[in-house]
């Protein structure tokens, strides 16, 4: 883990998919800031410094990673370059509310951003063609909380409950889902599951392409709720609240609540990067915490060949949480097959 602390307080974050060793922050004074992290020194360095106008509302890179798109509190939306950061695109005021949410989507086709607002609109920009938007989407009546790409459609979560698929190609809604007694926060598509996190500390899972309604809840436990959520790999998730000085682990198919992990700021907000090595959490302070995902992964109680001789102890386990408590019989120690736990050069030529 690495802890780093900028002057004023972060606003929004970013990591380059291509580079994840380039950082892009909004600082809460209208400071646009690119860093570059040496993970295996613990190091960050300022690459370049943009002052905008107004307070900024979000970043995004593009996917090839050459392109950053922010937003800003009195609706603007800017292009600039990575490498310089000289402005290559900036209309003003196109949102009528303040934007919450922000994805963008390239290509060979150039580059096409979509934002949601405080009011429930949902705008897609295409900056090869046009300063006004080419799709207006209306269906949801509250803030755009989360934002995220699957499968040629843009999923929505909201504050009043729902969460939407919108067809980019037909230019429609697709799906919009039974409404939820409490707030959709955060969005994480898994390879055949998608997880919604909502304000009092549960996760709806809807399967992929199907999200009229929700297949099972999980709660997570967390009960001021989720204000960001990561997958760790195709089992685990990491929960986060903007309330809480912890994130909390929870293993999904079957669902089991884990351990909690202590953070020194509350981080609410959690990014990975497009390698998978990393982390990066922040809040509402001037703080930001990176934790490799190695790291993380090492906490949570798994049964393999290598541990499976100290089965009692990992049942014991305070970070087990109970994990394996309905799994495996009281004694286990008597119905361990002796074959599982021979020594690692076992099987070798």
């Amino acid at each position: 883990m690495a802890q780093f602390r900028f002057q004023y307080p972060i606003s929004c974050a970013a990591i380059n998919p291509k580079d994840s060793s380039q950082l892009a922050f909004g600082l809460i004074n209208g400071c646009f800031e690119v860093m570059s992290l040496d993970n295996k020194q613990n190091k960050l360095e300022s690459i370049h410094s943009y002052e905008v106008e107004g307070n900024l509302r979000d970043i995004a890179y593009t996917p090839d990673g050459k392109k950053i798109v922010v937003t800003t509190a009195d609706g603007a939306i800017g292009i600039l370059d990575t490498v310089s950061l000289q402005v290559q695109n900036w209309l003003e005021q196109k949102l009528d509310g303040q934007p919450t949410a922000l994805i963008t989507l390239g290509g060979d086709r150039g580059i096409q951003t979509v934002v949601g607002d405080e009011n429930g609109v949902i705008k897609m920009f295409d900056h090869r063609t046009s300063e006004e938007a080419v799709l207006t989407f209306t269906d949801q009546k509250d803030t755009i909380t989360d934002l995220k790409f699957a499968n040629g459609n843009v999923l929505a979560a909201c504050a009043d409950g729902t969460l939407c698929s919108y067809d980019l190609r037909k230019k429609r809604l697709g799906t919009k889902s039974e409404q939820s007694e409490y707030e959709y926060l955060a969005v994480h598509v898994g390879n055949k599951l998608t997880y919604v996190a909502g304000s009092c500390g549960i996760i709806d899972i809807y399967k992929n392409g199907e999200y009229g309604y929700r297949l099972e809840r999980f709660d997570m436990k967390m009960k001021y709720g989720i204000d960001g959520m990561v997958g760790l790999n195709e089992s685990v998730l990491l929960c986060a609240s903007l309330s809480e000085s912890y994130m909390r682990f929870g293993n999904v198919n079957p669902n089991k609540v884990l351990m909690k992990l202590d953070t020194p700021v509350e981080a609410g907000k959690l990014l990975v990067d497009g390698e998978n090595k990393f982390v990066l959490a922040y809040g509402m302070s001037e703080d930001f915490v990176v934790y490799p995902i190695k790291d993380l992964i090492s906490r949570v109680p798994i049964f393999n060949r290598e541990n499976i001789k100290d089965a009692k102890r990992l049942l014991n386990d305070d970070k087990a949480n109970g994990f394996f408590a309905d799994m495996m019989p009281d004694k286990f120690e008597e119905h361990v097959d002796p074959d599982m736990s021979g020594s690692e050069n076992e099987g070798e030529e």
